[in-house]
């Protein structure tokens, strides 16, 4: 660790064999947690070079390279990369000046394990574009092509689900058996909206050849808590044609990324854990007519 005086503030350069991330982790991802690194009414540069960092599920980040730069405890920017244990790039970026933050990883799971935000996500080209509106309130889009789910036991609930002890499944519906142990999906898409410590999203969307969704909502409030509301689609390569057919599509398939058949399905209660809520008599429901039966 080197410390040197500069105007208005220190200078530090940190390097090191390993670093154990998991503390600050927690803290970005705890509610009261904010943004204010310290007390300080200095403006500070920090250059870290660090072999290897720990992060959650076992996943560590190599080549780690960050240059901080705060104001009166602010960060006013941010330059971090690093390398996957996958051989994937993640970069951030973040310019205070601008008003604009920037996330790309070419292996968006292993990102989501490292941080133990998901685990149940292998591969994926990440993309995350923000936008400032004020110090503590942003605007922007998260983009992820090439990705699958592995084990995802909500995937399971809601495909099994059924309005009565007789009624139909959404793998008896599309007269085949849905893979829940592992499904590719070629994009998935979301609004993001970034206010404190709140995190929403809009127009959300998910597209595979076996199944798609779409959602929205609150991924996570001031709380730690979860509300979110969508509609779970099956054979989405071919069920999703009928929300492109003009008019027929505006009528039936209920929009452009909304299928003939689906289901709707409610995520609420603590972030780490949410319960999971489905609508089996949705599924009788085509496209427009479904909207009777989503959730509030």
């Amino acid at each position: 660790l080197n410390l040197s005086r500069k105007s208005g503030g220190l200078a530090i350069e940190l390097s090191g064999e390993s670093i154990d991330l998991r503390p600050f982790l927690d803290k970005q991802k705890s509610p009261t947690s904010d943004s204010t690194l310290s007390t300080s009414k200095t403006s500070d540069t920090l250059v870290a070079t660090i072999g290897r960092a720990t992060g959650y599920n076992k996943e560590s980040l190599s080549s780690v390279i960050l240059k901080l730069a705060t104001s009166k405890g602010k960060v006013t920017s941010v330059n971090f990369s690093a390398v996957t244990r996958s051989g994937q790039a993640v970069v951030m970026k973040r310019d205070s000046a601008a008003g604009t933050i920037d996330i790309t990883a070419g292996d968006a799971g292993a990102l989501a394990r490292f941080t133990d935000i998901y685990r149940n996500m292998n591969g994926g080209l990440l993309n995350i574009t923000l936008r400032a509106r004020d110090a503590d309130s942003w605007r922007g889009s998260i983009d992820i092509h090439n990705f699958a789910l592995v084990n995802e036991q909500r995937i399971k609930s809601i495909v099994s689900a059924r309005a009565s002890e007789d009624g139909r499944s959404l793998s008896d519906a599309v007269n085949t058996d849905i893979d829940t142990s592992s499904q590719k999906f070629r994009r998935g898409f979301a609004r993001i909206l970034l206010d404190g410590k709140v995190v929403r999203v809009e127009n959300g969307i998910v597209r595979g050849d076996q199944i798609g969704a779409t959602f929205q909502g609150t991924v996570r409030d001031i709380r730690g808590d979860t509300n979110m509301t969508g509609t779970f689609m099956p054979a989405y390569g071919l069920n999703s044609l009928f929300g492109q057919l003009p008019l027929i599509g505006t009528i039936l398939g209920n929009g452009r990324d909304r299928g003939l058949l689906g289901i709707t399905f409610k995520l609420e209660g603590p972030f780490d854990k949410p319960k999971l809520t489905v609508n089996p008599l949705s599924l009788i429901a085509p496209g427009v007519f479904r909207n009777i039966f989503e959730f509030e």
